[in-house]
């Protein structure tokens, strides 16, 4: 069998060309003009590929064929040398041995190369007919001469496809009974320089292509697509376009000479090289310029041609929104100074000014810190205590003595004294207790008591008991905290400045002469006299000089039954033996007090219970249960806006009087009096002078007050 011919093979679509893109070995299948375009890297533009590019860097073929093959001489081939193909000339080793034709009859051909069967006689009956590709050339039979090829179905050929029958009666085999693939060896031989396709516009045999004829199928490039330049109808003046076309540049003419020159107002570049006739470079350099200088348009006025000069504050935008201004501006972020500082700042003098390091420990300025990041006592008002120690005022140890000292030192009595110390003048110096601060005011020392309640008791100190021994007649008894005293002596008391007696007519006092009285009234004060003037008084009346006289109504006598309140008005004093009738002026029970209930009035006041002490209730005397003992309270005050306005705060009890001691945290004692700090009015603490709005201590909102009383 000989090697397929074009008509064998499936037909094509148009503008198609059978050939191979996959990257590897695989069928041939129908390629697209893109396809061929891509596979060939075909140019698209119109200039063509550098060799190095995968192309020849020429426009013609033959220019491309020498470029291809170097230095072209006469006589030499292109000829593989085993490293490179190169220009030579034919060696003998390139030209093979060739076997002789072979004719005549054999059992069995098998040929071992390349030949050709002249004549068969015939094949009537072939078990089989084995030709390899590698034994067939020429792309088919060379020739099958017989009168029959019979009996040769398609399970008996192997191998090669026939491609042509020639001779005989014919060799008809259906196209389901052939098997196999061609390779492209087993294709027809084509032209040189011709590519396999199919330009006939319709599907067909494909058939060997001149370029001329697969010029005419691949399009020409256009602005959106890949594909042959298009044909430049010679010359040397047109060129080709990115539209697809060709034409000549604009303009017409001819340049002789090209120059550079720097046309500003004021030049900034120096040119060299100008002008160039021939080859050459044409150079600008930028002159050099003033130091601080910008590139920039006119400062002022008109638009004009910019020059090199100075900035000025017209050049530079609004920063504000980003940098602080010299002058007023407000800062929204912080300042990162590093290691920097700032300086040359002024002294604050008002609120929101910044402080330097020069207002640091000085008036009007910041209190600084020392060593241990503690504010220095120098740098602390001389109102703030600081305590130095115990100070004992019966020996004056430490040594203390007004006009010596510094203010604020503070000193803890660690000893009760009850007298004055030399040297302390000030009126609070005196009574010392236990717990007690003596502080130094700048001028003198003085004393403050931190805890108010009793300072002494009859001249004592500390913890007092009270205890009555029973002496001179008189004999004290307690019922919690009353005492009630009593004593076994009747008439008249006296003292002599260290105790109480008895007291003897005529000796302590003297009852005066009476003879002949029509009314008698005696305050005690005025009766003196002797004995036998004035002696008792019993159930007759007056004893002693007048036994017959009457008083106020002539028809009573002076005695027992006749004394009644409206009828004797002054005092009856008796002794021990006339005491019972003297106590029943005003038929009162024993222990009565007289009590005078109104004008020329009086009645018996029924002694009270045990332990009740005789008060007043603004109208009468009466017994009450009240207690003497004090209680003693301490409130805590942090002032409101509404305490300011008021200028004055409420304590829950009304305080006794010269029991308040009114304490300013961080402040220290206050004093009392209109003319000092604070008054009182009941419960109610009114604010004054200094402590007042506009003082020169005034309070203020969250100001704390400790006010400490007995009520």
């Amino acid at each position: 069998m000989s090697q397929l011919v074009n008509k064998f093979l499936a037909q094509m679509p148009t503008l198609t060309l059978k050939g191979n893109d996959t990257g590897s070995t695989a069928n041939p299948a129908d390629l697209t003009v893109a396809q061929v375009q891509a596979m060939l890297s075909i140019p698209t533009s119109s200039s063509p590929l550098s060799i190095a590019a995968g192309g020849t860097g020429q426009s013609t073929q033959q220019a491309a064929l020498n470029a291809l093959a170097g230095a072209v001489t006469s006589g030499e081939y292109l000829r593989g040398n085993g490293t490179n193909v190169i220009m030579s000339g034919i060696q003998a080793g390139d030209v093979p041995t060739l076997n002789q034709n072979t004719t005549g009859t054999a059992a069995n051909v098998t040929a071992t190369s390349n030949s050709t069967l002249t004549t068969l006689s015939a094949l009537t009956t072939a078990g089989s007919l084995v030709i390899s590709g590698s034994q067939v050339s020429g792309g088919i039979f060379g020739a099958i001469n017989g009168s029959a090829l019979t009996n040769l179905s398609a399970a008996n050929i192997s191998g090669i496809l026939p491609v042509g029958v020639t001779g005989g009666s014919g060799l008809s085999i259906a196209t389901s009974q052939l098997t196999g693939q061609a390779t492209l060896a087993q294709l027809p031989s084509i032209a040189d320089n011709t590519i396999l396709g199919n330009n006939s516009g319709s599907t067909g045999v494909p058939i060997a292509l001149t370029p001329a004829q697969v010029n005419a199928i691949l399009p020409v490039f256009t602005t959106s697509l890949n594909g042959l330049a298009p044909a430049s109808g010679g010359g040397s003046t047109n060129f080709l376009r990115a539209d697809g076309t060709w034409a000549a540049p604009a303009g017409t003419g001819t340049v002789t000479s090209v120059a550079l020159s720097d046309g500003s107002t004021t030049p900034i570049y120096t040119i060299s090289g100008s002008p160039v006739t021939g080859s050459g470079t044409l150079t600008q350099t930028l002159n050099t310029q003033s130091a601080n200088t910008v590139f920039a348009g006119p400062s002022t006025g008109s638009a004009a041609q910019p020059t090199f000069r100075a900035l000025v504050a017209g050049d530079i935008p609004s920063l504000s929104a980003t940098y602080l201004l010299l002058a007023g501006g407000t800062m929204s972020g912080a300042i990162a100074m590093g290691s920097n500082k700032i300086t040359g700042l002024a002294s604050g003098t008002a609120t929101g000014d910044a402080l330097q390091w020069g207002q640091i420990g000085v008036a009007s300025g910041i209190a600084g810190l020392d060593g241990g990041g503690k504010v220095p006592l120098s740098q602390l008002p001389s109102a703030l205590m600081e305590f130095q120690g115990n100070w004992d005022p019966s020996t004056n140890t430490p040594a203390l003595v007004d006009g010596t000292g510094t203010a604020g030192f503070t000193y803890w009595v660690s000893v009760a004294h009850a007298a004055a110390v030399s040297g302390l003048t000030d009126p609070s110096m005196v009574n010392f207790q236990v717990g007690d601060l003596v502080i130094y005011n700048g001028t003198k020392w003085v004393l403050t008591t931190p805890a108010a309640g009793v300072q002494s008791v009859n001249g004592a100190q500390g913890a007092v008991t009270f205890t009555m021994a029973t002496a001179n007649g008189f004999a004290g008894t307690y019922s919690g905290t009353a005492l009630t005293v009593s004593t076994t002596i009747t008439g008249l008391l006296k003292g002599n400045g260290t105790a109480i007696s008895a007291a003897s007519a005529g000796t302590d006092y003297v009852v005066p002469s009476v003879t002949t009285l029509s009314s008698l009234s005696l305050p005690q004060a005025q009766v003196s006299g002797t004995s036998t003037q004035v002696t008792y008084i019993d159930s007759t009346g007056f004893q002693g000089g007048d036994s017959a006289f009457t008083f106020n109504d002539t028809s009573k006598t002076l005695n027992a039954t006749h004394i009644t309140a409206t009828d004797f008005t002054g005092h009856l004093v008796g002794n021990a033996d006339t005491a019972t009738t003297a106590t029943n002026v005003a038929g009162g029970a024993a222990g009565s007090i007289p009590l005078q209930t109104g004008s020329g009035a009086t009645s018996m006041l029924a002694i009270g219970t045990s332990g009740y002490v005789l008060t007043s209730n603004g109208t009468t005397a009466t017994w009450s249960a009240t207690s003497a003992t004090a209680t003693n309270n301490v409130e805590t005050f942090v002032l409101s806006g509404t305490d300011i306005t008021n200028q004055y705060i409420t304590l829950a009890h009304t305080p006794l009087a010269g029991s308040v001691n009114f304490r300013v945290l961080g402040g220290g004692n206050q004093l009392e009096g209109v003319g000092y700090d604070y008054t009182i009015s009941g419960a109610t603490i009114v604010f004054h002078n200094g402590l007042a709005t506009g003082g020169v201590s005034a309070l203020v909102a969250t100001d704390i007050l400790q006010i400490q009383y007995e009520y």
